[in-house]
């Protein structure tokens, strides 16, 4: 199995990462939970009810707790769309809320950072709209189920992948590329 986009709570409280098969087309999120290691994606089965659920991205909005992930499950919008699950205050999952048309498109995207210091939503897409080419970066700005159109962040792209984007401080940060 490949290990991969291990995330934490600033509290410590949480950390989720993905384990994949070798051939990386199936992908569980696990959870660090009142110290406990769970497979997410098979303790709640009817809500990761598909073979990619990958990329956890977890964060604090407003005193709730939200989970973001990559995944290709149905109803989604083509490819590798971006999801949001709620935790409540017990540490139980919701329903998966795709984040919208704002976001998504027929192609994948992927690695998603929520940052609550700016209400920014960044991740990566491979869409042709828009983009200087592979993977660029973009963001949005608002929360989950309601977001502002993406915006391309040229000035960190080039026609290669960038993805990752990860910031420690409000405007400084880190992202790879090709």
């Amino acid at each position: 199995y490949n290990t991969g986009n291990f995330n934490y709570s600033n509290l410590g409280k949480h950390a989720f990462f993905n384990v994949c098969k070798d051939d990386n087309n199936h992908c569980d999120i696990y959870g660090i939970l009142k110290d406990k290691l769970i497979n997410i994606s098979e303790l709640y089965s009817d809500f990761f009810n598909n073979s990619y659920n990958s990329q956890p991205h977890f964060f604090s909005l407003k005193d709730q707790s939200f989970l973001a992930f990559v995944s290709d499950r149905k109803g989604g919008f083509g490819g590798l769309d971006i999801w949001f699950s709620i935790i409540d205050s017990s540490g139980n999952f919701g329903m998966p809320i795709n984040a919208g048309p704002k976001i998504n498109t027929i192609n994948n995207e992927i690695t998603p950072f929520y940052s609550s210091v700016d209400s920014k939503l960044f991740f990566s897409s491979n869409d042709t709209v828009n983009n200087l080419g592979g993977y660029d970066l973009f963001y949005s700005i608002g929360f989950p189920n309601k977001w502002s159109p993406k915006e391309n962040m040229i000035l960190l792209n080039s026609s290669k992948d960038e993805m990752y984007l990860t910031l420690y401080k409000k405007d400084q940060g880190y992202f790879s590329s090709n």
